[in-house]
């Protein structure tokens, strides 16, 4: 195949050599405008328009990384554990009209709450209410229906708040 290639162009005249060089030169310097400068031309204009906005949504993050920083160091909750845990716990379920049948503690840092029968939107946002204010996790949980529709009995494991690494 390269022998034949040979052949061929050296069975040209120069005149039709030049031609053929001429019409490859061509052929590469569109191929390389259309596939290659064109979308490239392209791209920058569009990364170019988009810079302003992008830079403007960095500085937004920063700002918003500062204002979560601080607020999260303003809400820092106190360390609850042992007693204290189980008197915040107690304490939040009555002040949420909620009637645990025993708050069991389950070591210095947890403790399990069963309810025997209470509505589960009252329960869900007592949880969430814990969660926010005191930082108790929910470990475990364990619901069954009890009852009229919207009634359940709940084991649910309430765990201290994790302190934040420095």
């Amino acid at each position: 195949m390269n022998e034949t290639m040979r052949q061929f162009w050296r069975e040209r005249l120069p005149r039709e050599r030049a031609l053929f060089l001429a019409g490859g030169t061509l052929v590469l310097a569109i191929f390389f405008f259309l596939y290659l400068w064109v979308p490239m031309v392209k791209t920058r204009a569009r990364l170019t328009q988009a810079l302003p906005a992008l830079v403007a949504q960095a500085q937004a993050m920063r700002r918003d990384e500062t204002a979560v920083r601080v607020l999260k160091a303003s809400a820092a909750v106190a360390p609850l554990s042992g007693a204290k845990l189980q008197s915040a716990v107690s304490q939040s379920a009555r002040g949420a009209g909620l009637r645990p049948e025993a708050v069991v503690p389950d070591g210095s840092d947890a403790l399990t709450v069963r309810f025997a029968s209470v509505q589960f939107d009252g329960w869900i946002q007592w949880i969430g209410r814990l969660q926010r204010h005191l930082g108790v996790r929910v470990e475990g949980a364990r619901v069954r229906p009890a009852g009229p529709p919207g009634w359940v009995s709940v084991d649910v494991s309430l765990a201290a708040p994790q302190r934040d690494a420095p």
